[in-house]
This record gives C-alpha cells, sequence and structure tokens, in this order.
C-alpha cells in the first residue's frame, strides 16, 4: 500500500503480480481508480525491493524473497501524498484479490472509524497488515499519542520501528512499549527506485518492509501458518536488544533465522 511499484524494473518484474484474470493488470490504483500501479515517486518501489528483489540474477540487490508476487497498490500520488478514501479502495482491492500480507509504509493521520474497518476487513480475510511505525525528529511515543494506522488495535497490525547499524533506534522512530511491536533495521537501506535505478533512503518506512518479506518468506515455508501465527512466530523470535527495552513491545530486532526455525 503505497506510492505504487516499478513493475518494469528489471530487479523486481519478474516478482511482479498479475491478475490471474487480467494479465496487464499488475494491482490497483486507487487515485484514478483504474488497473495501474506504475509507481511515480519512487518510495513504493523502494519498499517493493527489500521485500522481494529477484535474486542471484546478477543486478542491484536481493530482496529478501528471491521469488514472490508483488502486488502494486497505488494510492499515494508522485509528490508522496494521499488520500484516505484512496487507500481504502486500493486495500480493498488488495484484499479482494488474495493478498495475504500488506505493507503499509504510510500513516500519521488521525482515527479514522472508516479505516478501522478496512483494517478490520483485512483481518477478516486473514491478512497481516504491518505498518510502519512513523517518523518524527527526535522520536515520538506512539503510546502516548496514536498514530494511523500503526496504532489500530486490531490482532493483524504488526507495527515496526526503525533501527540503525548500531541497533539502536534511530533517532527519527517513533517507539511504543506497548503499541510498536518490534524493531527492524530501516536506516541507510540501498533498494530499486523508479527509472531502472537504485537509492539510499531511511525511515520506518524502510523497517516495515523488512518485516513483511520475513512473513512472505514464513508463508512460502509454510503456506498453512495464519496471519496470527507469522505475527506471532516474527515476535517469539525477535534478537532481545537493550537499547530497545521499554522502546518496542518485544524489546527486540527482527531476526529472520530464528524466525525461520522455531516453532
Amino acid at each position: 500500500m503505497d506510492s505504487g511499484i516499478d513493475y518494469n524494473h528489471p530487479d523486481l518484474k519478474a516478482n511482479v503480480w498479475s491478475d490471474p484474470a487480467n494479465p496487464a493488470h499488475h494491482g490497483y490504483n486507487g487515485i484514478d481508480r483504474n488497473f495501474d500501479p506504475m509507481d511515480k515517486n519512487g518510495h513504493g518501489t523502494h519498499c517493493a525491493g527489500t521485500i522481494g528483489a529477484v535474486g542471484n540474477n546478477g543486478l542491484g540487490i536481493a530482496g529478501m524473497n528471491w521469488e514472490v508476487s508483488l502486488m502494486g497498490a497505488r494510492f499515494l500520488a508522485a509528490n508522496g501524498s494521499g488520500s484516505l478514501a484512496d487507500a481504502i479502495v486500493t486495500i480493498d482491492y488488495a484484499r479482494e484479490h488474495g493478498a495475504r500480507i500488506m505493507n503499509n509504509s504510510w500513516g500519521g493521520g488521525p482515527f479514522s472509524t472508516t479505516l478501522l474497518q478496512t483494517v478490520e476487513r483485512a483481518r477478516d480475510a486473514g491478512i497481516l497488515f504491518v505498518v510502519a511505525a512513523g517518523n518524527t525528529s527526535g522520536g515520538h511515543d506512539n503510546d502516548a499519542n496514536p498514530t494511523y494506522p500503526a496504532s489500530y488495535n486490531v490482532d493483524n497490525v504488526l507495527a515496526v520501528a526503525s533501527t540503525n547499524n548500531l541497533d539502536t533506534l534511530s533517532s527519527f522512530s517513533h517507539f511504543g512499549a506497548r503499541s510498536v511491536l518490534l524493531a527492524a533495521p530501516g536506516e541507510n537501506i540501498l533498494s530499486t527506485w523508479i527509472g531502472n535505478t537504485y537509492k539510499s533512503i531511511s525511515g520506518t518506512s524502510m523497517a516495515a518492509p523488512h518485516v513483511t518479506g520475513a512473513a512472505a518468506l514464513l508463508l512460502a515455508r509454510e503456506p498453512s501458518l495464519s496471519y496470527l501465527e507469522v505475527k506471532s512466530r516474527l515476535l517469539r523470535s525477535v534478537e532481545v536488544i537493550p537499547a530497545l527495552r521499554n522502546k518496542v513491545q518485544t524489546g527486540g530486532r527482527l531476526n529472520v533465522y530464528r524466525a525461520l526455525t522455531s516453532q
């Protein structure tokens, strides 16, 4: 759920989803209400690369999943802005077309009953709703001052904070000992970008796709897992980091190997 995806990027193209009923459709464009989710900003393509840039192809980067199905879901415009109404129709499209995990590297709006109900529909369809915790200079406590959709109290929501290469919380990262569940790398992340290029950027937007990618790896290995089982496995297998104590619920950073090998 983002600015779309550059579905022609050579490091993504082989992993881009196509609608079985309409193979030319690679997702949904909630802004224009059509089936062309081509990214005009770059943010969504960056998230997609972390989740599933093609591996072992001699190009650019390797995503967490070398083979995966990336559905483009565009509701953020070229300038990075988007409306709640466009987000909702885009989420509903993905739900109706078989998505099992949704990466939501966006947020910051007020509580919305309509968006809450949309997240609940995703839950009822068995979808894990991974969300970036948010970015504010100097940090921000989501427990004290909720931000949405990260702070919705629905059991398919998995809010993610950002860490740096020193395994400490990023200075910009939102946190919350109750509402933000774990952290993942989010600083200076190199990934795919529009125009067949690559770019290094930072944010909880970059942390969330690492968790989404880990969830997809779990489902590839064990397709029968429910969203709650995937969520539980990710949370139980974190690497506990002293710097994350009282910052995220688990006190830990994503550990993909442990998630894949634990029960």
